[in-house]
């Protein structure tokens, strides 16, 4: 009897324990590669490709069954293609201990907050890796980039296995795992009234008519994600008057234009025609 009170407890702490791990990771999507490991390693890289700009909150991994062990995470902007054994290139995310694998080919939540950003269109390389005494289980693959699995807002792409902490390449490697993100959304500020004589440029582009412009910034925003501008696009235009006069000297006949500033603060002109006033 107590027996079964001492499992009964501990599965209630395992239950609970792994909700307040998973409470640490907030995220809206998730996107996953297929778990049908072959083969292993302590680390393996893969490539994140955002369709739209999004913030990678944490993942899952497929580890060695029956391990406890430390693993790390690594990134880097632009993929892991050709930076494979440069750790200069990478930057650590986190360190997570005591990881605990839940089995062969079910994912196991590996408690490190990444919150990286990622701006739409854009690749970044991620190495997940184990120290010692544990691994990551991966497929063995054909290409370096293949797709891995893909949504509207990600593509995951991969990949090669690694020996800790950036040694030997083993060619190609697929990542089985679970990427949790959350899709960046945009940040819009007030809009701006901008008037100028006859055209307005707005980031290089350059607009002759009253219209509504978004300016859109990758990535522009304090957070990470696209930034926009909302511009009220007004023309002001000058004008060009004209006028009638007379004189009784030959030599004041004729056109003459003379150049002002009207009360836009355009240039503006005015013509006076003066014909000679009979005798």
């Amino acid at each position: 009897m107590c027996k079964k009170i001492t499992i009964f407890i501990l599965l209630i702490l395992f239950i609970f324990n792994n909700v307040l791990t998973f409470g640490q990771c907030t995220y809206t999507n998730s996107l996953a590669t297929a778990y049908n490991q072959n083969n292993g390693q302590r680390g393996v890289m893969f490539d994140i490709v955002a369709t739209n700009a999004v913030t990678i909150n944490c993942l899952d991994a497929n580890l060695y069954a029956g391990t406890t062990s430390t693993y790390e995470i690594y990134y880097k902007v632009g993929s892991f293609i050709g930076f494979e054994n440069t750790s200069s290139a990478w930057t650590l995310i986190g360190t997570a201990t005591n990881v605990t694998s839940l089995g062969t080919n079910i994912p196991t939540y590996i408690p490190i907050n990444i919150n990286i950003s990622i701006p739409s269109g854009q690749t970044y390389g991620f190495y997940v890796t184990n120290t010692s005494g544990g691994g990551i289980s991966y497929t063995d693959g054909t290409l370096p980039n293949n797709n891995l699995a893909n949504d509207p807002n990600i593509t995951i792409e991969g990949g090669v296995g690694k020996s800790y902490p950036f040694g030997l390449t083993f060619s190609y490697r697929y990542f089985n795992g679970t990427i949790h993100y959350s899709v960046c959304m945009p940040v819009t500020a007030s809009i701006i009234d901008t008037a100028n004589c006859d055209s307005v440029n707005i980031s290089g582009t350059w607009y002759t008519t009253n219209q509504t412009v978004n300016d859109t910034i990758v990535g522009g925003a304090a957070n990470g994600c696209d930034s926009i501008t909302p511009y009220n696009v007004i023309i002001l235009f000058g004008d060009s008057t004209f006028s009638t006069a007379t004189s009784c000297l030959p030599a004041d006949t004729g056109y003459l234009t003379s150049s002002f500033t009207n009360v836009n603060g355009c240039d503006s002109t005015h013509t006076v025609y003066t014909s000679l006033l009979a005798s």
